[in-house]
């Protein structure tokens, strides 16, 4: 739409990337030590998950325009890498995603726990 956005637009007009893959480059000294943490964090976790294990991810939510649970369970034939998705780098081998309307007898999360468990391996 050809409006001038310069006003809401938070960096140097030549500036072509988006705020977000901008933010690597304006990090502060206190954010980059909250970065390394992260990484010793992901690393102590990463010692104790099985070199060959592979996750399941169980997505939950509500739609207000549903009038009844909608699930899908997907087992991809290959295990694949969401790294947006997952917080350590994990393949993922299960998706588990189910909406309902938000007015519902049903305990979401609960089914979502449950199949979470169902899904672990010990």
């Amino acid at each position: 739409d050809g409006a001038d956005r310069s006003e809401t637009w938070p960096f140097p007009r030549n500036v072509t990337q988006s705020p977000f893959c901008l933010q690597k480059h304006f990090r502060s000294p206190s954010s980059r030590h909250s970065e390394r943490h992260k990484r010793k964090a992901e690393q102590r976790l990463m010692e104790k998950i099985p070199e060959n294990a592979e996750a399941t991810v169980v997505l939950i939510g509500t739609l207000a325009f549903l009038e009844q649970p909608t699930m899908a369970f997907v087992r991809l034939s290959e295990a694949v890498f969401l790294e947006s998705v997952l917080e350590v780098s994990v393949p993922v081998r299960f998706i588990f995603i189910l909406l309902g309307p938000m007015q519902s007898n049903m305990d979401y999360h609960e089914i979502g726990r449950s199949i979470s468990t169902l899904m672990s391996d010990k």
